[in-house]
């Protein structure tokens, strides 16, 4: 009966395709083929069939009358021209199965000309739970993306507690999810975070509040660090009836290390979720000094698993980093994964020449990604502690610095690779890894892409850890001035050029890479230089030294940072990497050093508890401008079907000596891009605060917004589409950068971008 149906499609196509309107709506919609409904055909009875079901849930009709449809996969999106009992006459959007079952609608309103298009979601914070940050949405393009208009705006504000930046050292780094709520009404729903983990939910197509949450906020809490909320969770239960409590539920971990759970579609608490909604994280990690959960959890199959964030200034009796897993539908506790290593028999115990009890931190603060067909979970980590001292962990010191894959039922170790050996270089992981299918000489695969403050872009096969793209132990400098340190002699560096993406090297002498946008600026950074005690000249793996300040090549804030610096169009096998060339300054120092401290010197005084009599000093140039050379932030686009970089372009506003109105920004980028069907990269995280559409294959800048936003934005842009339209949508807080910008703007607005008629 399928072949004959098929028939009829085809017949439909030659028949309909030539009629002028028909043409029309294909050429507007992208070439998306439509085909007219002829009463008495089979997709008008199977239109008709499924009357009585939409009745039953909407009320019913005074007119159905199906026109259009289009093939959806392996159903058909039909549109269909109603009139309501109150004389109402609209377009609305169906969705049926190829046995003629209603499996979607949205009611529109829609015009007949209208493409015929359902929801296309962003349900994790990567939009899949792989963390690709792509969208095959098409609407926005290439061709149309200039005309994008600001849509509409949103401020969270006033909620339960008010929203005192200064006061709380607040930052709003959220990244939002849009939905289907899983109501009986299949409404779309955007759902995201204030910094004191307060959630709220908004109609994607107007910023309208639909509900808030207050119940995870939790008063300031000294030992909390900084404030921050990057996203939340969500997981649909298939075991639930639609418009149940939680069908689709929603998940956030608190400040005071608790995970709630809320409807989707209401907002109230899943009381079948540990105790009243709540499970208590401490359950698998009772000791929570300096520790925090930034990142909403992973869902893989029906297993919630968290990172944890443990300060850098914790010291050396910091928490051991451990990833711990929940089930998602009652929130019991199924397993952890230490990072750092406690079984005596686990082989990474070896890489730590004195045990690991004195060894903590080593935790996964990036966010973690997921595979529902392999069913692993994947996380990046960061060093162990101290940030550049290991005299205490001597080793590899093996599950810190890698990419690790583990069984996301039992927690099982699959498989890990180490990317950078003996971290005292602050080289953590913090970019979340990008798991999806290239094709690579011909041959479809699924890869780990994990990009790396080092400005490194390394390619692993998902299920065995291999590279893709060949890895070798390059030579670094292993000298230490501090006694009883063993730096490896070797690190991992791509074998191939187009994977290293970030300047390794810096000579900070005048005619080299030191720079000044004016000559009155440069000489003051020939000044700063001269009269600083800082060794102009810095490569990439230089330990800190006592006898000198050393350049941080790249620095903490160099290379790939935080969770979106890099995402996979896996239809064009290509990757973009957001990178910066940021080089910070560092040097050890005697903890009773009593002579002054360089004004760029940021320290941290660890505590007693392993008797290292050091302290670690870090920070930044204290001159008004930067004094190396532009441009800092930049944008790559790498082919790894044919393993080539397609080209870089300076990503943010870049200083014109020939214009002198063109005021210099600091173009410094949190990371977050965003790849589309559309051939476009977004880019919306510069401190210029506007956002910006590269073409994909060549790099054009193909679009910038009209006006800045108010504030920078540090979470990731999403796109979605709903009610047949679609938007990019960005949260705008800005960000200190941990003092580096302390006049930077602050603000809780969510902004949305789409094509307006």
């Amino acid at each position: 009966m399928m072949s004959a149906f098929v028939f009829l499609l085809l017949c439909f196509a030659s028949c309909h395709a030539g009629k002028p309107e028909i043409e029309e709506m294909n050429k507007k919609c992208n070439g998306m083929q439509h085909y007219e409904i002829q009463k008495g055909d089979r997709m008008w009875k199977m239109c008709n069939s499924v009357k009585d079901d939409y009745q039953a849930r909407y009320g019913r009709l005074g007119q159905w009358n199906c026109k259009l449809y289009v093939k959806s996969g392996d159903a058909y999106t039909i549109k269909v021209k109603i009139i309501t009992m109150k004389k109402r006459r609209m377009f609305i959007h169906i969705l049926i199965d190829h046995e003629g079952n209603l499996i979607g609608e949205q009611k529109g309103p829609f015009r007949r000309d209208t493409c015929i298009s359902l929801s296309e979601y962003w349900e994790n914070y990567g939009n899949p739970v792989g963390g690709t940050r792509y969208s095959p949405l098409l609407d926005i393009n290439v061709n149309n993306v200039k005309k994008l208009k600001l849509a509409w705006t949103y401020r969270y504000g006033t909620g339960h507690e008010r929203y005192e930046a200064e006061k709380f050292n607040l930052d709003d780094q959220s990244t939002p999810i849009m939905v289907e709520d899983g109501s009986k009404h299949r409404n779309d729903v955007l759902i995201s975070c204030t910094p004191l983990r307060e959630m709220y939910a908004l109609d994607p197509s107007t910023g309208v509040e639909i509900w808030r949450n207050s119940d995870g906020i939790t008063p300031y809490i000294k030992d909390s660090g900084r404030l921050t909320c990057r996203g939340v969770a969500t997981w649909l239960d298939p075991l639930k009836k639609r418009g149940s409590l939680c069908k689709r539920s929603i998940y956030l971990p608190t400040v005071d290390h608790r995970l709630i759970a809320v409807d989707a579609a209401t907002g109230k608490r899943c009381t079948n979720f540990g105790v009243e909604g709540f499970v208590d994280l401490k359950v698998a990690s009772p000791d929570v000094h300096c520790l925090t959960y930034m990142y909403a959890p992973a869902v893989v199959m029906e297993t919630l698993i968290l990172g944890q964030r443990i300060s850098d200034d914790c010291g050396s009796d910091a928490p051991k980093g451990l990833a711990p897993a929940f089930h998602a539908r009652t929130g019991k506790f199924m397993w952890k994964f230490m990072i750092i290593p406690t079984d005596p028999d686990d082989p990474a115990m070896k890489t730590y020449r004195n045990g690991t009890k004195y060894v903590g931190s080593g935790n996964a603060w990036a966010p973690l990604s997921g595979d529902n067909e392999l069913g692993l979970v994947y996380m990046a980590t960061s060093s162990a502690n101290l940030d550049h001292m290991g005299t205490h962990r001597i080793g590899d010191n093996h599950y810190c610095d890698s990419v690790v894959a583990l069984n996301a039922t039992d927690g099982k170790l699959v498989w890990f690779r180490q990317l950078v050996h003996h971290d005292v270089f602050d080289y953590d992981l913090n970019n979340q890894p990008v798991i999806g299918e290239i094709t690579r000489r011909g041959k479809r695969q699924k890869v780990v892409l994990q990009g790396t403050k080092m400005g490194f872009l390394f390619v692993l096969n998902a299920e065995t850890g291999d590279p893709v793209f060949g890895i070798k132990e390059h030579p670094v400098p292993s000298i230490s001035e501090l006694p009883g340190e063993i730096i490896s002699p070797t690190q991992p560096f791509p074998v191939d050029d187009f994977l290293r993406l970030a300047k390794e090297t810096v000579d900070m002498r005048p005619g080299k890479d030191l720079w000044g946008r004016t000559p009155a600026d440069e000489e003051a950074c020939i000044e700063y230089m001269n009269n600083s005690g800082i060794d102009p000249i810095g490569e990439i793996f230089m330990p800190a030294r006592f006898s000198k300040a050393s350049l941080w090549v790249p620095g903490v804030l160099g290379g790939m940072i935080f969770g979106g610096g890099v995402a996979l169009d896996p239809t064009r096998s290509i990757a973009v990497a957001a990178t910066q060339n940021d080089y910070w300054i560092h040097q050890l120092f005697h903890k009773n050093n009593t002579s002054p401290l360089s004004p760029w010197c940021k320290i941290f005084m660890y505590n007693d508890s392993i008797t290292i009599p050091y302290a670690d000093c870090y920070g930044f140039s204290n001159t008004l401008q930067k004094c190396n050379k532009p441009p800092w932030a930049m944008l790559h686009a790498i082919d790894l079907n044919n393993g080539r970089k397609l080209w870089t372009v300076p990503n943010g506003l870049e200083f014109d000596p020939n214009d002198p109105s063109n005021e210099e920004r600091r173009s410094w980028s949190s990371g977050g891009i965003l790849l589309t069907g559309g051939g476009l990269v977004i880019a919306g995280n510069t401190d210029d605060r506007y956002l910006r559409a590269f073409n994909i294959d060549t790099g054009e800048l193909l679009y910038q917004s009209q006006e800045p936003m108010i504030a920078m934005a540090v979470g990731n842009p999403i796109t979605y589409r709903t009610s047949g339209k679609q938007y990019i949508v960005i949260t705008a807080s800005g960000y200190k950068l941990q003092g580096l910008y302390p006049e930077e703007a602050r603000s809780d607005h969510v902004y949305a971008f789409a094509l307006l008629a």
